[in-house]
């Protein structure tokens, strides 16, 4: 299950700033480009998919992972895991997990 929140964890930095456009900008960037979703999947509109490609490929390759976002994002995490280890559900997707996962 560890991999599964470090994806998670990684996912969420990723916008929150590049080598060139800080987490406001490049919010404001998909919302001029009507990208909803995340810069790994997201909708536009068809007159916008070149410009929203090309916005999430330089979040991708340029992510900056700023050590006071980090730091956030993962006291949420944690916070987040934290709370749904008593849910049932959650309990009954980790033992699904760890039986099935052969690794």
């Amino acid at each position: 299950m560890g991999k599964k929140w470090v994806a998670s964890l990684t996912s969420n930095l990723l916008e929150r700033g590049t080598s060139q456009y800080s987490r406001a900008q490049i919010a404001d960037e998909m919302s001029k480009l009507k990208m909803t979703g995340n810069v790994n999947r997201f909708d536009t509109t068809k007159e916008n998919l070149t410009a929203a490609l090309t916005l999430s490929a330089h979040i991708m390759q340029n992510a900056a992972f700023p050590e006071s976002e980090f730091v956030q994002s993962k006291k949420m995490l944690l916070t987040q895991i934290e709370s749904q280890k008593n849910e049932p559900q959650m309990q009954a997707s980790i033992a699904l997990a760890e039986h099935f996962n052969r690794y």
